[in-house]
């Protein structure tokens, strides 16, 4: 499946941006939507009101990068050095955080689009058990976890569907 971050690197749009592809497995995949209600207390009645104030949605899962050659083990390391920037302030006259672009396979995101994301959660572990490469000084490969807020590109709406997947089903 495609594994992909997306971001901009000028102009505000995924098509001016550069693109972190990953060769992983997968696991861990899990998808919460999260309403938020606020109790009303009315005059006169014991039990309380809701009014439906927010909603957001967010998606974690894991992913172990692994190189198979030396060729591949610099590009991996060097695609987690940019994701983890993707986590990591920018300066100018204010300070602001990165939007990107994710994809995983065509539930989140399809043909060379993603879905606007935050990425709120970024862990690195290196297995006990892997292997290090004694020239360059560095592990084969590394375990991912991350945490990932979607931002909606449409409004949400229980009446629309907001899976691409099911668009591309035949």
């Amino acid at each position: 499946v495609h594994l992909f971050f997306a971001y901009d690197t000028d102009a505000g749009t995924q098509d001016s941006g550069k693109i972190i592809q990953f060769r992983s497995t997968i696991n861990g995949v899990t998808e919460t939507f999260s309403p938020s209600w606020n109790g009303i207390k009315y005059p006169g009645r014991a039990d309380k009101a809701y009014m439906y104030s927010e909603f957001e949605r967010t998606l974690s899962f894991n992913f172990k990068a692994y190189a198979s050659s030396r060729d591949d083990m610099k590009q991996m390391w060097e695609k987690l050095s940019e994701l983890s920037k993707l986590t990591m302030p920018t300066y100018g006259s204010a300070y602001s955080g990165h939007i990107c672009y994710f994809r995983l396979g065509q539930l989140w995101g399809n043909g060379t689009t993603g879905v606007p994301t935050l990425i709120t959660s970024l862990t690195y572990t290196i297995p006990d058990d892997l292997s290090w490469d004694i020239t360059e000084q560095v592990p084969m490969g590394i375990d991912v976890s991350i945490g990932l807020t979607l931002l909606p590109d449409t409004i949400y709406s229980s009446d629309k569907n907001h899976y691409s997947f099911y668009d591309t089903l035949t």
